[in-house]
């Protein structure tokens, strides 16, 4: 994604260089170019922080920048086809969306979406063949207006009669999707029970809600830190906070009776936290990486890992490891491939399914998003391309054709073996 997407006249401006070339000198061409360069931030710096009962922001029009012009406000494409409402950086080496407005209800498709800021106070995106969708539902005034703060936080605030701040009505941090920025909370309100948790997008073009949370657990035993969840409670990581988190300095950890959760401040150097739609945990440009699962299988604590119960007939040695390649079948089996065209799943429900069921050899997205699911089952036979052309699978290692049955054969059947040993103990 281009940060500069929205400037319309980005792309006139080689013509229009050719054409004054003819009449003016060569330092002055020069000039021109450089004021093309920097067009797009004058153009961003011109626009509003602030939207007023009212206004509306069209998604084809300039975007809300923040006062200082660190952030920006609009409609960001995720896919070819599809937009979101997002808060992300003006930086143009991060250009990460870092917030997403209900992502619940994203994404939204064509282009004739708006964001507007009614006479009642409520937030609200409109959009083509499609309910309203509000933002600040129940927390609405008629004086309000909803201002892009210069930490990224969208805040839509009361104002009294002289134009001051009479009360905050809404604002984007207490709304966390899968970055987490200086100043916002990671934990619990314990009051109102409302929790502050990462959720990552379902794969790295949807921004709708995915298998993994990031959340922040404190005990009075001391014994809290951030761990990353998978669906239905899996904790995969944990980290102590008494011994830090992320390796991160300017931590703060608060527990006072009202609220418990931890953030960091802006002088950490950072960008922002980001929870991948694979589970991992990322800052910058997401090409550093933090924290990975790929080695979390259930069956040790090292790296933070938590220790699970793994399927009878998984080993401690096998893995489902990406090959490029493709499944043939054996005529001998029927059942060698299903697949699940459920669009809310992704990637990391896939793995899942594959892991806990025996029969699994091999998974892969089913459409080019990657939502839903394909599965390959004892009775097809993976063939490798080593040039890395073709499709990239999940396979089991165990099942490579180069795995000789002398290295892995045992290891993978001795549940097999027990069960036929108990079974005869028992008969005599």
């Amino acid at each position: 994604m281009n940060m500069y997407e929205t400037a319309g006249d980005w792309k006139a401006l080689p013509a229009m260089a050719v054409e004054v070339k003819a009449v003016v000198s060569r330092t002055a061409v020069l000039s021109i170019f450089v004021l093309s360069y920097f067009w797009p931030s004058v153009s961003h710096a011109q626009a509003n922080n602030t939207i007023k009962p009212g206004q509306v922001l069209f998604s084809s029009e300039k975007l809300l920048v923040s006062a200082d012009r660190r952030f920006q406000l609009g409609f960001f494409n995720v896919s070819f086809y599809s937009r979101c409402l997002g808060i992300r950086y003006t930086n143009k080496f991060y250009d990460n969306i870092v917030w997403v407005a209900k992502p619940e209800e994203t994404p939204i498709y064509g282009s004739n979406a708006s964001l507007t800021l009614d006479t009642d106070g409520l937030l609200k995106i409109t959009r083509n063949g499609g309910d309203p969708i509000p933002l600040n539902s129940n927390q609405t005034a008629p004086n309000s207006v909803a201002t892009l703060e210069n930490t990224g936080n969208l805040v839509v605030k009361e104002l009294d009669l002289k134009g001051s701040v009479k009360r905050v009505l809404w604002e984007s941090f207490d709304h966390p999707t899968d970055t987490l920025l200086p100043g916002m909370k990671l934990g619990k309100n314990l009051r109102t029970g409302k929790k502050w948790i990462l959720t990552s997008w379902l794969t790295e073009e949807i921004p709708a809600p995915g298998a993994f949370t990031l959340e922040y657990k404190h005990t009075q035993d001391g014994s809290g830190g951030v761990f990353v969840i998978r669906r239905r409670g899996e904790l995969y990581k944990t980290w102590d906070y008494n011994s830090g988190i992320f390796g991160l300095d300017s931590m703060s950890y608060v527990s006072n009776g009202i609220e418990s959760f931890f953030n960091y401040s802006r002088k950490s150097g950072i960008f922002g936290l980001r929870l991948t739609s694979d589970g991992m945990i990322s800052y910058g440009n997401s090409s550093y990486i933090i924290i990975e699962l790929s080695d979390c299988y259930g069956y040790s604590v090292e790296h933070g890992c938590v220790e699970q119960r793994s399927p009878m007939c998984r080993s401690s040695r096998e893995r489902l490891e990406p090959r490029w390649g493709r499944f043939l079948q054996d005529m001998s089996y029927s059942n060698w491939y299903t697949d699940d065209g459920n669009t809310s799943i992704g990637l990391s429900d896939c793995w899942d399914r594959c892991w806990k069921n025996c029969s699994c050899v091999g998974f892969d997205t089913l459409t080019s998003d990657e939502t839903g699911c394909r599965f390959w089952s004892k009775g097809a036979k993976f063939e490798q391309n080593n040039d890395g052309i073709g499709t990239r699978i999940y396979v089991l290692n165990s099942s490579f054709p180069d795995k000789s049955e002398s290295d892995n054969g045992f290891d993978n059947k001795w549940w097999i073996w027990l069960i036929i040993s108990t079974a005869a103990v028992m008969v005599v």
